[in-house]
């Protein structure tokens, strides 16, 4: 709602909606009933497709697209939960891609399907350049050495994958937090949920490609 127009040349990225699967899904942890929390994330569903529909392409966007989530039990953070467990969070995340898709139907919006994606990255790791798609690279105990015991959740806002050597101040200790051995070139998640850099490369390639398929970027760039 920032912006009251858009230009014709504008391309605009909309990709919500998963901290709306995680507080659902805390909430069903919490005593909400199952039917409930598939309802409320149909309607943030849908409610981002209005959005979409209203403040962008009512404004003027004529390049919109739209990612759908991934699939959020195939992360570290919740990879080892109960199947029934992960078998509900995958159920959330797609509701809500049902139900943006719906809301989008006929819009002219363009869909990135990122759950897609990231589920052939995770099905064949080395065909992407990665050897670790199940762990994250940052430690949560180095971060939390780093942070005072301030940050124990190995956040990766709070991760940095520059050589120890840099760290060169007075008393400044080592911001690197990579685990021992592992790499924020070849492991897919940095933390719990969120990407590395070749991570967030691989997606940005695929949207790349994406973009060049829609016709709204030159074939040679």
């Amino acid at each position: 709602t920032a912006f009251t127009s858009f230009g014709g040349d504008d391309i605009v990225f909309v990709f919500g909606g998963n901290n709306d699967v995680f507080i659902q899904f805390g909430a069903v942890a919490q005593g909400l009933p199952p039917a409930d929390a598939v309802a409320g994330i149909t309607t943030a569903g849908t409610e981002l497709a209005t959005l979409v529909k209203n403040e962008i392409l009512a404004k003027g966007a004529r390049r919109v697209a739209v990612m759908t989530l991934p699939d959020s039990s195939n992360t570290p953070g919740f990879s080892g939960l109960p199947a029934d467990n992960k078998a509900f969070l995958s159920q959330l995340s797609a509701a809500f891609n049902t139900a943006l898709l719906a809301g989008l139907d006929g819009s002219g919006a363009r869909i990135i399907d990122a759950r897609t994606l990231n589920a052939t990255v995770q099905a064949s790791p080395s065909s992407f350049g990665l050897t670790n798609v199940t762990t994250p690279a940052c430690n949560a105990q180095i971060i939390a050495g780093v942070t005072g015991g301030r940050v124990t959740d190995g956040s990766s806002l709070f991760c940095n994958a520059a050589p120890a050597a840099l760290f060169t101040a007075a008393g400044l200790p080592s911001l690197n937090a990579i685990t021992p051995g592992a790499s924020a070139s070849t492991y897919l998640f940095a933390d719990s949920v969120h990407p590395t850099t070749a991570g967030h490369k691989i997606f940005a390639d695929q949207v790349w490609t994406q973009l060049k398929d829609f016709g709204w970027v030159p074939e040679n760039l």
